[in-house]
């Protein structure tokens, strides 16, 4: 029996919508991954069938969104000089968490939890430390 997780590849479609088309690009590519991972193609997963077992997995829950969200106000209240790429990071980080309320990837975690350092220690805070996201 083929078993296809479906809560992740709804989160992933979410992200077709994106004004981004790299990231849209990408989610599209994902999302096929996702399809033939669980030896699905998308004729099968768009056609219901009695041999097609969805199940919702149970992941690692992620990031809180409004812990990052928090982290990026503090970050932009915080006044610290960014980068072009820190802000266009901060910019995007903040569309991807209010729109579609997807907490940031591992990564973008250990970059947000840098910045945020920054920012704390620029207002004379003790930095919250890296493992802000990640327990």
């Amino acid at each position: 029996m083929t078993t296809l997780d479906v809560d992740r590849l709804a989160k992933v479609l979410r992200l077709l919508s994106s004004p981004m088309e790299g990231e849209a690009l990408a989610a599209a590519r994902k999302a096929t991954e996702i399809v033939r991972t669980s030896g699905l193609d998308w004729l099968q997963v768009l056609k219901p069938a009695s041999i097609i077992r969805i199940v919702q997995v149970q992941e690692r829950q992620p990031p809180d969104v409004e812990r990052a969200l928090s982290s990026v106000e503090k970050i932009r209240k915080s006044g610290i000089p960014l980068s072009t790429r820190e802000m266009e990071f901060i910019e995007s980080l903040e569309n991807r968490l209010r729109r579609y309320h997807m907490a940031p990837t591992e990564k973008q975690a250990a970059w947000l939890d840098d910045i945020a350092a920054r920012a704390d220690r620029a207002q004379g805070r003790p930095p919250s430390g890296a493992s802000s996201f990640w327990p």
